[in-house]
This record gives C-alpha cells, structure tokens and sequence, in this order.
C-alpha cells in the first residue's frame, strides 16, 4: 500500500501548464508537480478505486507542508459538500445531541469494526471544520472542481482573489476566507484582517465582530496583547508577526465604501476592494492557522 511505502499520496497537483488540477481529473501518463514544492508526480488509482497523485520513484518532497500532507492517509475534499450548507453548519450553533445508551454504542462500534480486513489505502472524507481545511489550505486552487462546484465556491484565498474580483458581482454571500490578521479594533470590539496578493494588486479587509466584550477579549488575546511599544507609547503588541486564519461566515456583509474611507490607513484606495464584515457566533466559525508551522 502507498501508506507503507511512505507517500500516501496527494489531491492535488500542477501540471505542465502550471495550472492546479484534481485527482479526479488528471489524465493517466502525464507528467504533473506538487504544488507546494515543485516534486514531479504522477497520477495512479489505489487498490480500491480512488485516483491520487503520487511521488515519482526517487523523487522527495523538499516543503515540511507537503511533507506532512503526504505522510497522513486521511484526505478531505470538499465533493459531496454544498457550499452554503456546509458554511451554515460551521456558523451555526447546534444544541448537542442526546448521548446514545450503551446498546447503541455497542452496534455503533460493530459496525465501524465490520471490515472483513478489508483496510482502506487512502482515505477520503468530506471537509467538516475549518482546522481541516487549513491543513490542506496549500493545495487548494479556486479554479479546481470539486462535484458540482470550484473551490471558490468554499473558500477565498490570495491565490484566487484576482479572478474572484475581477467579476461584477463581488457579493461574497456565503463564503470561507483565508486572510490575515492586522489589529483589534477595541471600540467597535470588532478584529481586522487583511487578504491580499502583493503581486496581482488585491487588497480586501474583513471585519468580525463581538457582540459580547468578554468573547471579544478572549479571541483578541490569542493574537496578542497591549504593552509598551520600543518608542515607549502603548499599544497592541502581536504574538506573531504573521498570523493567518480561516473565517467562515454565512453572508458577509460589504461595508459602505464611504465608511472605509473614513476609517482606513492606506493612503490609496483605488486597489482595495473595500471591507467585509461578519458577526461571530462560535468558536467553529474562525480557526487560528498555526504560525510556526
């Protein structure tokens, strides 16, 4: 099996013409590339059924990402999943299901049992958290199908936002995004982050807001807390330089341009695509991606 050979295998991958492609729709003997480090790949279907993208015999993955992405035989995909479903999930809070007695545990448990030693390759299971989704953010394209939707369809990332602006309708509905974090806004308890593509001259804000002032505190101080700045004034020190996080939210809100005017920094406007805000309503709406990944 790939799993004991070492290279469980990936998704996702690049081909010759440096556009992202699935495993589903890859096409037998061609030469393709990790997305994440450059390793050539090619495409082969496990012992039971499932198409993946393995290494070349010899080749290495050179990135601790694809590293670790490669080494789990547990993969999530986002086929099966509607869109706006799967953000309500995450944005709703769902009263917790009454615990099944001990009979049912006891069929529950033979039934996951009940292989005939019949042991996966590889796994595949729809996305169901925001912790999942940030493991597998590297290979992740907007333009790749997953079943009846893109990617974009799911979630927002730098490497999607160009084309994803660059429509007329930029109503983000119901969507998860991949951003940054800037700074808390204490007044309005509400926190700031930043996405945006250096390159392709993509600047958007989003805005999450706390209705309670406790959660607020609590979720600002995961990003860092106030203190005394090297010029000696006081101000919000960060934990790190760089914190990226996923947010999900059902229907995001596009500010007032006029309001973003009023209240941003930048000198210019005119490559910002202005500001989106959410409201916070559990802790499975926003994920912290680790920093010293």
């Amino acid at each position: 099996m790939l799993k004991e050979d070492g290279r469980a295998g990936l998704l996702y991958a690049v081909d010759n013409s440096g556009k992202f492609i699935s495993a589903g729709n890859a096409v037998n003997g061609e030469k393709y590339n990790c997305p994440v480090c450059g390793c050539m790949m090619h495409i082969l279907t496990t012992k039971t059924g499932k198409r993946i993208f393995a290494r070349n015999p010899g080749a290495q993955h050179t990135n601790g990402r694809c590293i670790s992405y490669e080494s789990k035989s547990n993969k999530h995909s986002f086929d099966n999943l509607e869109p706006e479903k799967f953000i309500e999930g995450l944005c709703r809070v769902v009263p917790k299901k009454k615990e099944p007695d001990s009979n049912d545990a006891k069929k529950a448990v033979g039934t996951i049992l009940d292989t005939n030693g019949a042991e996966d390759d590889i796994k595949i299971s729809p996305f169901s958290s925001l912790r999942q989704i940030a493991e597998e953010i590297d290979f992740l394209d907007g333009s790749v199908p997953q079943g009846d939707h893109i990617i974009t369809d799911f979630v927002l990332t730098y490497k999607s936002a160009s084309k994803f602006f660059s429509e007329k309708n930029r109503d983000l509905g119901a969507r998860i995004v991949y951003c940054r974090f800037n700074a808390p806004e204490n007044k309005n308890n509400a926190l700031l982050f930043d996405l945006f593509s250096i390159n392709k001259g993509i600047y958007v804000r989003f805005c999450l807001i706390f209705s309670d002032k406790k959660r607020f505190v609590e979720y600002r101080d995961k990003f860092g807390r106030f203190g005394e700045l090297e010029n000696g004034s006081t101000g919000f020190i960060k934990k790190h330089k760089i914190q990226d996080v996923l947010i999900a939210c059902d229907n995001w809100e596009l500010i007032d341009r006029q309001y973003c005017k009023n209240n941003c920094k930048k000198d210019k406007c005119g490559d910002c695509y202005g500001m989106y805000q959410a409201i916070f309503t559990n802790p499975k709406q926003i994920y912290l991606i680790p920093a010293d990944y």
